[in-house]
């Protein structure tokens, strides 16, 4: 991820890298939307001379880094908010026949 060899969408104010149209990075979630906005500081990020924000697909700075976590922890909550869901639903709906498989996610009684 060598972020010199990238492509740059560059403007006056915050330049951003290209992405990719094939939608591995979802330009819609609200981590991304803030990290459009944030500006990479580090003097050890190799696009120092460039003005640009922290993008989670790159390396070498401590803003990168945070970017990825960011994006990883939106990640993180959409995957909790599912399970939440099949949860919810597992313990509403029946849980016979072709439905059986929604029994897994049902509440586990925990004795004392």
């Amino acid at each position: 991820k060598k972020i010199n060899s990238r492509e740059w969408n560059k403007n006056s104010h915050l330049s951003t890298l290209l992405t990719s149209p094939d939608g591995t990075l979802d330009l819609t979630h609200a981590g991304w939307k803030y990290l459009q906005t944030a500006r990479c500081t580090s003097p050890n990020c190799p696009a120092k001379d460039i003005v640009h924000n922290c993008d989670p697909r790159v390396t070498g700075s401590i803003e990168h880094n945070m970017g990825r976590m960011i994006v990883n922890a939106y990640a993180f909550e959409e995957i909790m908010r599912q399970i939440d869901a099949l949860h919810e639903r597992a313990n509403l709906e029946d849980c016979t026949g072709d439905k059986k498989w929604l029994g897994n996610w049902k509440t586990i009684e925990v004795g004392k």
